[in-house]
């Protein structure tokens, strides 16, 4: 089983990859509260006048609290951006 997940994360594209890696480490660091989602969220004044660039990047990568419904939207949401990278991918040669 462990080699079944292993062998999917690394077939993965790098940036689906890169993206659901953040995106579980994020919101694994909310859940033990070493990040606060207020550090995360989209403020266009915090970003302007404090060069909090971070911002317009992490506000994508939350997904609350980890439980067992952020684990179960967040598969199939990898599994979906593969195959659009993928199909794009083929778009592109065709």
């Amino acid at each position: 089983m462990a080699q079944a997940v292993e062998e999917w994360y690394k077939q993965m594209p790098i940036i689906t990859r890169s993206y659901l890696t953040a995106a579980v480490v994020i919101t694994i660091g909310c859940s033990l509260e070493i990040i606060t989602p207020y550090n995360l969220y989209l403020n266009p004044t915090r970003v302007v006048q404090n060069y909090e660039l971070w911002r317009l990047i992490t506000n994508f990568l939350y997904f609350r609290k980890m439980g067992e419904l952020v684990v179960l939207l967040m598969i199939p949401h990898g599994q979906n951006s593969e195959a659009r990278v993928l199909s794009s991918i083929m778009d592109l040669i065709v």
